[in-house]
């Protein structure tokens, strides 16, 4: 592979055969595009959202077009709402982001309602893959690299490896923050940097103050939060409106059952074991018995994740799940509801008093009383924190009770008969088992 300027050449024997090289790998999303598509569709048709995908390439094209590079030379892969590309070298894949970020900046500025605006996220890689431009194919673990990047990255912005910041030239070098470890699936953890190329607290200083509190202002909240819960009853999170519905987090949780395109034989499940206060989610999906792990993030109401195939889960208002699968072209839908079978109906299994401690710090006592249990899963019954008692009503929901408002609590029971718990607020999350109380006073 030989490079001139800013134009790649490349002389092959044969475009058949697939080749191994060193390559930068980009990965870029589209931010939002299930609410754009949706929206879309449901006003106009399917049609309208093939224009809609074709006006996202047209991003990756000005991008192209501004360093002379060929489309069928550069871009891997597409679905719709991203692409994936390889450049011979890390500045030209740089150069490259920062024209298609320039060119949403452009596009935004003519419009005034957020569905119509477009951002992108970006993550980079750099390492040995094996490609075929003929069958648009890339392998190597450089390319999930460069996924998992792209899914910590925020709208208008770039996130790399230390392989493609160290290929970088040093002027390039200077607009990355400082190293930091993203995290990827299970135990994956990739050193990176960060490079802000569009400036979004410029453009959006309302959500970015909001999103910014201070740690001031937190712990403020946490000592109301705590005084209130310890004076008044604490229920259940109340539904969520239109203008919480993007928190409403915990109504993801559990173990979701349905079909793909309204066929019996394409069974399929998706359990979120566990969601944090700031909308980070581990779990499972499960397709035709062949199961995989995913890590990801809720935003905009919806769960996205996968790379060649693409999934998104987006909840409904009537407490369903509509999911959509894109690979190669094809678009299959399902709508999943949770799942009522007669092992998470095992209600009476809470009932009683069970105690422990936060974090293995015996200092953090608690405890919890199930008072009372109804058929249907109604829950009523008090919690303990170091003395301060409130009062509860919540729901079992796939074998777990939930409760709180700021200060969210989950507990759910184990197979070993033990509660397992969690506390998050302002994004930290507290671990606790629970055991059922042999002393004489909880017999």
């Amino acid at each position: 592979m030989i490079t001139f300027g800013k134009r790649q050449h490349s002389f092959r024997p044969s475009r058949a055969l697939p080749q191994t090289s060193t390559k930068t790998v980009l990965e870029i999303d589209l931010c939002s595009y299930n609410d754009i598509a949706t929206f879309i569709e449901e006003n106009l048709d399917v049609a309208a959202v093939k224009a809609f995908e074709d006006q996202i390439q047209q991003f990756v094209d000005y991008g192209l077009k501004s360093l002379n590079l060929r489309r069928d030379d550069i871009v891997l892969g597409a679905a719709g709402d991203n692409a994936v590309l390889i450049f011979d070298d890390a500045n030209t894949m740089h150069q490259f982001a920062e024209a298609v970020h320039q060119a949403t900046l452009s596009h935004n500025r003519s419009r005034t309602v957020e569905l119509a605006k477009r951002w992108f996220r970006m993550g980079a890689a750099t390492g040995i893959v094996e490609f075929d431009l003929s069958k648009r194919r890339i392998v190597g673990i450089t390319t999930a690299r460069a996924v998992r990047l792209e899914a910590a990255s925020e709208k208008g912005q770039l996130v790399i490896d230390l392989a493609t910041f160290d290929a970088l030239q040093e002027d390039l070098k200077k607009v990355y923050g400082v190293e930091e470890i993203i995290e990827g699936k299970r135990a994956e953890r990739y050193r990176a940097r960060r490079c802000a190329l569009i400036n979004v607290s410029d453009i959006l200083p309302t959500e970015t103050a909001l999103e910014g509190a201070s740690q001031e202002h937190r712990r403020k909240q946490d000592r109301a939060e705590e005084e209130r819960q310890t004076t008044n009853p604490v229920h259940a999170s109340p539904p969520a409106t239109d203008f919480d519905k993007n928190r409403n987090f915990e109504a993801f949780f559990g173990r979701w059952v349905g079909i793909w395109d309204n066929n019996p034989i394409a069974t399929t499940s998706l359990t979120i074991e566990a969601v944090s206060s700031t909308g980070d989610v581990t779990g499972s999906y499960v397709f035709m018995r062949n199961p995989s792990k995913i890590v990801t993030k809720v935003i905009d109401n919806t769960i996205n994740f996968g790379s060649i195939c693409k999934f998104a889960f987006k909840l409904r208002s009537d407490g369903k799940m509509e999911g959509t699968r894109y690979d190669a072209g094809v678009l299959n839908t399902t709508v999943l509801v949770r799942d009522q079978s007669p092992e998470n109906k095992n209600f009476e299994a809470f009932s009683g008093r069970w105690v422990g401690v936060w974090d293995n710090d015996p200092q953090y006592t608690t405890s919890l009383i199930i008072e009372s249990i109804s058929p249907t899963g109604d829950v009523t019954g008090s919690y303990i924190f170091m003395g301060n008692p409130s009062k509860f009503m919540a729901t079992i929901i796939d074998g777990a009770i939930s409760f709180g408002s700021f200060y969210k609590f989950m507990f759910r029971l184990r197979p070993d008969s033990t509660i397992e718990g969690t506390r998050s607020a302002a994004g930290i999350l507290n671990t606790t088992v629970l055991t059922r109380d042999q002393s004489p006073v909880g017999q």
